[in-house]
């Protein structure tokens, strides 16, 4: 009787949409996580907001400078991120340095504005370093 009541669970289940993959992934896989990192020099402290997207968690970090980046990118693998894209805010200096702080663990990437629009046309490497 056991078996007869699994096959009719299994076959409701595949009815609704449900596979045996997609059950396994939503009991044990972890969200994807993904970050875009920020500099402001109005920010004292890093702040932090997130967007639950379903199968992925968007996370946005500010912070002050080069030093609080390279920082918050440290704890930010630890917690299983998966990619930065930084802002265009990091010059060419800031990026290389939030990518040797993570030493690999995760993607580093980068909108880029050699002559930033917020900054009065200066590079992000003039105003962080």
């Amino acid at each position: 009787m056991d078996v007869l009541n699994n096959l009719v669970q299994t076959k409701l289940l595949l009815e609704k949409g449900y596979t045996p993959l997609a059950r396994f992934e939503r009991k044990f896989m972890m969200k994807r996580k993904v970050c875009f990192l920020f500099v402001s020099a109005s920010i004292t402290e890093p702040r932090r907001e997130e967007m639950d997207l379903g199968p992925g968690l968007m996370i946005f970090v500010g912070v002050k400078d080069y030093k609080m980046a390279c920082e918050e990118a440290v704890k930010l693998a630890d917690e299983g991120v998966i990619m930065i894209e930084l802002c265009g805010g990091f010059g060419n200096l800031g990026h290389a340095m939030v990518t040797e702080a993570v030493k690999g663990r995760l993607q580093v990437g980068v909108v880029r504005f050699d002559n930033h629009p917020g900054f009065d046309g200066a590079s992000g490497d003039t105003k962080f370093m």
